[in-house]
């Protein structure tokens, strides 16, 4: 089972290997060095550790500047536990551990409080006061600590490197097919529900309203996605999804709003975890009530064949 840590041990673990990043997304390129550290642990006989930060690190060099996310932190903690590591060290990064120096965290949080053997990153890594650091300063301290650093080859799908600014940018696309693939499953936000104005429901259609927070949303438009009531513990819920700012009934607030098949009622005090399985279309603006609900007809009954197509079969 894994143990999730939120401070460096106050012993040292028993032959860490470590692998090093801030892992938003947890996609296929950071698996790969996670399910590497892990392999060789069990190897060597050693702990294997993935080692990351809350909140992200963008998000207090940069403040002025929002970092949309694709993992919150209860997700991206849940996707680290279910690779086969022993700990997941999530440190807390603040205005103090960001002033710290390349060489006082080679030195003091890895080799004196984490006693690491072995650090994987990936070839981007920077770590380090202002991102001084570069993996090969990485190298050269941690040849002096006694600690081999390996760093790991980009994942490709064609031409294309897998990562994490590349995720974002199909999101942005509504390419959520794309995002999936690089991702290794569909691409997900968890939200709170939160009270609307009940439009969804005297149209026929009662919808679940959702904003997920840190994490970013996909392009506007419509979408199928399966959902996951991580409040009820149901999961796995067929429906298809809206993010927009709702044309037709003038000028609003661009908010995600979803749509559950067979399920007419929704708690405002749960969380939803909403997976963006497929693109529908775009928004538009609709003369009336009357040619609004004809398009949602459509788009439940596109939506329907998408997850039956993802599932293999009619559902």
């Amino acid at each position: 089972m894994t143990s999730v840590l939120h401070q460096l041990p106050d012993q040292p673990l028993r032959a860490p290997l470590v692998a090093i990043g801030n892992f938003d997304g947890v996609h296929l390129g950071h698996q790969t060095i996670i399910r590497e550290v892990a392999r060789r642990a069990r190897e060597q006989g050693g702990t294997s550790v993935v080692l990351t930060f809350d909140p992200h690190p963008m998000s207090i060099v940069h403040p002025e500047a929002p970092h949309a996310l694709l993992t919150g932190r209860e997700q991206k903690i849940e996707l680290l536990t279910s690779l086969d590591v022993a700990v997941v060290l999530v440190l807390p990064f603040t205005p103090e551990f960001a002033r710290r120096s390349a060489e006082q965290f080679v030195r003091e949080d890895l080799g004196e409080r984490l006693g690491a053997r072995e650090v994987h990153v990936g070839r981007n890594f920077k770590f380090g006061k202002g991102r001084e650091g570069r993996v090969e300063d990485l190298e050269r301290l941690g040849a002096l600590r006694g600690i081999r650093v390996v760093v790991r080859p980009p994942v490709m799908m064609g031409d294309t490197m897998v990562s994490s600014s590349e995720i974002r940018n199909r999101l942005r696309d509504g390419d959520v097919e794309g995002a999936a693939a690089f991702l290794g499953r569909p691409y997900a936000a968890d939200g709170m529900i939160e009270p609307g104005d009940g439009r969804g429901r005297a149209l026929g259609y009662p919808t679940a309203n959702f904003r997920p927070g840190v994490q970013m949303l996909p392009k506007i438009g419509i979408y199928a996605a399966v959902v996951d009531d991580l409040t009820s513990g149901e999961r796995e819920l067929d429906g298809v999804v809206y993010i927009g700012s709702q044309p037709t009934f003038g000028p609003h607030p661009v908010q995600g709003e979803v749509h559950l098949f067979g399920k007419d009622a929704v708690r405002y005090d749960h969380r939803l975890r909403v997976a963006f399985v497929g693109w529908i279309r775009g928004e538009e603006r609709f003369a009336d009530s009357k040619a609004l609900i004809a398009q949602i007809e459509r788009d439940v009954a596109s939506a329907r064949t998408a997850l039956a197509e993802r599932r293999g079969g009619a559902r």
